[in-house]
């Protein structure tokens, strides 16, 4: 299963074993982009910034798209995806904290770590 990245984040090493992929650079500009709003959205631009991202995603002919974003957005996006025939997937996961050795000691890392996909 091919699953792009749609989250402006990136993709971590349990996500890439499942399949996401990040889209060329060029893309994940243009994903950042859309998904950061600067003033009030109207409806309208709600509805571009979505197309947009269908788009995006279409260019990779993919069937599933893992998404994030603002909370006012999500709807509009899944249902726009829907409507392209591609399934919008939400990563679930939690935070983990992990001990890394270098030579001068040990750190704890903190980073999220992917378990599985909640589809909408």
């Amino acid at each position: 299963m091919r699953i792009i990245n749609l989250t402006g984040k990136f993709t971590t090493c349990e996500q890439l074993e499942v399949g996401v992929f990040a889209p060329e650079d060029e893309d994940v500009d243009k994903i950042k982009e859309l998904l950061v709003f600067q003033k009030y959205p109207t409806e309208n631009d709600i509805e571009k910034r979505a197309k947009a991202l269908v788009d995006i995603a279409n260019k990779y002919e993919v069937l599933y798209a893992m998404i994030d974003g603002p909370s006012f957005f999500m709807s509009s996006l899944e249902k726009a995806l829907k409507n392209d025939n591609i399934q919008p997937l939400y990563s679930f996961g939690k935070m983990i904290t992990e001990e890394v050795e270098y030579p001068d000691g040990v750190i704890n890392n903190t980073r999220y770590k992917h378990e599985a996909f909640i589809m909408v």
